[in-house]
């Protein structure tokens, strides 16, 4: 059968089937299109020309080593140094409200010190420090809060393009050091403004549930698998600091005259960064914890609440992370398992505080890595009734 001619507006496709006459590959057509991406061209790069300058803001954290597996107190160790150097530079404009970095950038890279640099050790390789931290709810927190607070964006390195070969001709990129494992300066005053961020994230105001009067609570902020305060050492506080004035000896006028406070034991939320937050925030009489981690979220609690740190027997103190002791106005106090001497801190004089601590450690030579394991991973902590008593003389005389 011969083959039956083209219908008309119709062409071959080759393959025996036929599709439709394309008009706008006619030459006035592609010629407009032409003309048409020009135009856009053009006006691109005018818009371009016409910007200010922009700028990223690169904070390279040295010895990243020490937030592997987000650890939470370097981690807001290197958080209070980034806070201090924007608000730093931030502090001569003259407009309260033009103090922010106004959409800017802010990159984190991370730099483990070439001694810890070591193949077989992935925990140190900073792709995997990276993504333990993008993972922690508490490292999202602060960089939402900072991110609020200062009007910018923060990203960590290759997850945002900057550098010579991305960026453009009116970019500029401004490098700070940070560090995870010891501050660049002794005060970290504008932590105050940070947590206020933080806590107006969380939604921490008082909710009228809350009926608790907290100027009469003592909290136990209790840690779960180690240093836990025993809760027979609790009821041991809680009946010292409600025992009725009929109950005192005649002698004892400082039992005597001791105000009633209920005393109130909560566990530390490790999954919840808002929890954890919002509970150190309330208005409580005193907070009294074990040494830990929880500790970096203390730069949010209440001004008027004392503090009061029980650290475990023969810890090594020396050089303690005390970046949260120079950042708030909270009277600290330091308690030593078996020890009677409970040691008020100024910020000042913080770390002459934890030197105290140090002679018993001396005594039995607790340095090395097996025994300080030991000591730090301790199940419970038992506090004699001396030392009860003399936080009790705390409460009484503030």
């Amino acid at each position: 059968m011969s083959e039956q001619p083209a219908a008309a507006g119709k062409v071959h496709n080759g393959f025996g089937g036929r599709r439709k006459f394309k008009k706008w590959k006619s030459p006035f057509c592609v010629l407009l299109l032409c003309m048409s991406s020009v135009v856009v061209i053009y006006f691109y790069a005018i818009s371009r020309s016409g910007k200010k300058q922009s700028s990223a803001m690169v904070f390279t954290i040295y010895q990243s080593e020490y937030v592997s597996r987000a650890n939470i107190n370097h981690w807001m160790l290197a958080v209070s140094q980034i806070n201090e150097i924007i608000a730093h530079n931030l502090q001569g404009e003259a407009d309260v409200n033009a103090r922010t970095l106004q959409n800017r950038v802010a990159i984190i890279r991370l730099q483990v010190s070439k001694e810890k640099q070591n193949f077989l050790k992935l925990r140190n390789k900073v792709f995997f420090i990276q993504m333990r931290l993008k993972q922690s709810p508490y490292v999202r927190l602060t960089l939402s809060a900072l991110s609020k607070l200062y009007d910018c964006s923060f990203y960590f390195e290759n997850e945002h393009r900057y550098g010579s070969s991305t960026k453009s001709s009116t970019e500029i990129v401004v490098n700070h050091e940070i560090f995870a494992d010891g501050g660049f300066e002794k005060s970290y005053s504008k932590m105050y403004n940070l947590s206020e961020k933080i806590l107006e994230i969380c939604n921490c105001s008082l909710r009228e549930e809350e009926v608790i009067d907290f100027s009469k609570t003592v909290l136990v902020y209790n840690r779960k698998k180690t240093r836990r305060i025993i809760d027979a050492d609790i009821e041991r506080l809680e009946n010292l600091l409600t025992r009725e004035k009929s109950g005192t000896k005649k002698n004892d006028s400082l039992l005597k005259n001791l105000k009633r406070y209920k005393v109130q034991n909560k566990f530390i939320d490790d999954q919840n960064a808002c929890v954890q937050f919002c509970t150190v925030s309330r208005p409580y009489k005193a907070i009294i914890s074990p040494h830990g981690a929880q500790f970096a979220t203390f730069f949010a609690t209440y001004p008027e609440t004392l503090i009061i740190e029980v650290i475990p027997g023969f810890y090594n103190t020396r050089g303690f992370n005390n970046y949260i002791r120079h950042s708030i106005r909270n009277r600290w106090f330091l308690v030593h398992v078996g020890e009677s001497a409970v040691i008020e801190c100024n910020s000042n004089i913080v770390e002459d505080c934890y030197e105290k601590f140090i002679t018993k450690t001396n005594s039995i030579g607790c340095f090395s890595r097996k025994c300080q394991h030991e000591t730090k991973n301790v199940r419970q902590l038992r506090l004699s009734d001396r030392v009860l008593y003399n936080i009790s003389s705390v409460m009484l005389s503030s």
